[in-house]
């Protein structure tokens, strides 16, 4: 602190690049946060830490029926709680783990994907056919649960051991309550390893019918349920609610131009699961539900993302002007071959499917068939730059889009305005249907005017200029169809409709998406929402303080 020229230096740098100053660092009119400050003291449940002497001093102000001189204070010894390496054929069950140690290093923490230097308060390394059954993981500064491969020098430093050939397979987490965690929930796995192959990194996990609920309290760029490089794994029938960032995510982190050893993140299945009332104005640039499995020269096969319920999610853009990325699903980065199907999808301040690159090569597109995709604040689906990689010379498609139900009370005059299809719509002089092609499909507004909106659809039909080129937010170089111009002129939503779907009372609160006359035709199959979630609630975790100046949209007008 500089008490003269009233100047506070950090004691660490940012971990971006401040070149981008309109995405990153300290922005006119955006927020940031400054805490353990002595002057803002003011309300029963704060404390402040004084480090300035030895020894350290603690002030807290009690709330109303507590007596800090007689109740129990619990003062963590350890960063974490239980640690187990090469352990096999282990079950844990009905037993609570809390009160790690982790603590920010005096430079601070630079967030990455997974917070892999953040160790969790349960940890097996290098462990096989271990059962975490009707536990209890809470109060912790780092993250929950993980189960990890410790392989070489590149793993985590805490590891207890590493062995390149180590096995971490056949792990099941089931039953469970992860609440009022710092960092991530459960973490399946590392980011990308050189030495990673498909026999080291986590494999035939299973993690289902658990509770997340109040995770990233202190890293809020985590994970509710977060998996590093892994396959064959399956996330099924959890809660994950009130996190700052992605409910459930698989993610590489691995270099654009860089092929991993074997199949990659590949034929892992999210399915089943109930994510809900995320990112709360603190983060941007968050899927619910995240499948990262792909590069400029790889794409990992065989992802699902099936049967879940997604909804009520905020992004920063509620509090900051360049706020954004408030999505349903999200495959991210290059990511292809993702079969989106019976999921649904609404209150999203984003896009209700979104890829912000997508697929490179042909006959890679991630299918979105058989959902129902409802009242998301900017776009349907949407794509934003699927030329980073350069402009193709073969028509790389992006998604087939195909039987779903889209349910809408937005337009593009609407304030942000509203499309069908969200950002980039250059084909690069391919067909449009080359590039994303939608087909039996059903739309509807309740106003009943999307049939004849003049600007229901639109192309870029040439190279545009300026930063993303040759795609264009100028709508100047767009061409606006009706509904019937899309089909017969650009030859997309053949055998589609616009119709009310007849759900029984889609509106908030209900939120009731049931057909009770059955499917209303374009091939959609009913399935029941309802079925997401835990099958059997084992425990019912208590509701967890906010950590953070939190914002939502209004769920009754805001989408």
């Amino acid at each position: 602190m500089d008490p003269v020229n009233h100047l506070a230096y950090l004691t660490g740098p940012t971990g971006i690049s401040q070149d981008n100053s309109t995405e990153v660092g300290f922005i006119t009119g955006n927020r940031y946060l400054v805490d353990n400050v002595q002057d803002a003291l003011t309300q029963p449940g704060q404390w402040f830490l004084d480090r300035s002497a030895a020894p350290w001093t603690l002030t807290y102000l009690a709330k109303t029926g507590e007596n800090p001189n007689t109740d129990t204070v619990v003062i963590p010894q350890l960063s974490q709680v239980l640690v187990a390496s090469n352990l096999q054929y282990v079950t844990f069950q009905g037993l609570t783990f809390e009160h790690d140690n982790y603590t920010l290093p005096a430079t601070g923490h630079v967030s990455s994907e997974l917070e892999a230097d953040i160790g969790a308060a349960v940890s097996f390394q290098n462990s096989q056919h271990i059962t975490f059954d009707s536990g209890i993981v809470t109060q912790t500064s780092g993250s929950g649960l993980e189960f990890i491969p410790c392989i070489n020098g590149t793993s985590p430093a805490y590891c207890v051991t590493t062995n390149i050939n180590a096995v971490v397979a056949n792990n099941l987490i089931e039953n469970s309550a992860f609440y009022d965690i710092g960092a991530l929930g459960v973490r399946i796995g590392n980011p990308f390893q050189p030495a990673d192959t498909d026999a080291n990194v986590p494999q035939l996990t299973t993690v289902q019918n658990n509770v997340v609920e109040g995770y990233g309290r202190i890293i809020p760029a985590s994970f509710g349920i977060g998996q590093g490089m892994g396959h064959d794994n399956l996330y099924t029938h959890n809660d994950v609610y009130d996190g700052y960032h992605c409910a459930i995510s698989t993610s590489q982190s691995i270099g654009d131009m860089l092929k991993p050893s074997g199949i990659g993140n590949a034929n892992n299945v999210i399915s089943f699961n109930h994510v809900y009332n995320l990112l709360q104005g603190i983060m941007n640039d968050g899927g619910s539900i995240r499948i990262d499995g792909g590069n400029a020269v790889f794409t990992a096969a065989g992802n699902k993302i099936l049967n879940n319920k997604i909804h009520d999610v905020t992004d920063a853009s509620i509090m900051d002007p360049n706020g954004y990325g408030g999505h349903g699903i999200y495959m991210d980065d290059h990511t292809g071959l993702v079969d989106v199907e019976n999921n649904l999808v609404y209150r999203v301040s984003g896009a209700a499917v979104y890829s912000p690159h997508g697929p490179t090569s042909p006959n890679q597109a991630n299918t979105i068939r058989n959902n129902i995709l409802a009242f998301a604040q900017l776009s349907m689906i949407s794509i934003t730059g699927p030329y980073n990689a350069g402009v193709p010379t073969t028509a790389d498609q992006e998604f087939v889009v195909t039987n779903n139900l889209f349910y809408f009370d937005r337009s593009t005059a609407s304030t942000p305005p509203f499309r069908v299809q969200g950002g980039c719509v250059y084909s690069a002089g391919f067909p449009f249907t080359s590039f994303q092609q939608f087909g039996n499909n059903l739309y509807w507004r309740p106003d009943g005017g999307f049939a004849t909106d003049p600007k229901a659809f639109h192309v870029q039909a040439a190279a545009g200029p300026g930063p993303d080129a040759p795609c264009s937010d100028d709508n100047s170089t767009w061409t606006f169809y009706t509904f019937a111009q899309w089909q017969q002129k650009v030859g997309e939503d053949l055998q589609s409709v616009v119709q009310n779907p007849g759900f029984n009372n889609p509106g908030y609160p209900a939120d009731d998406y049931s057909l009770p006359k059955g499917s209303p035709g374009v091939g959609f199959v009913v399935f029941d929402p309802s079925q997401a979630g835990r099958s059997n609630p084992v425990i019912m975790p208590p509701a967890v303080a906010a950590t953070f100046v939190t914002k939502t949209y209004n769920p009754a007008t805001d989408y």
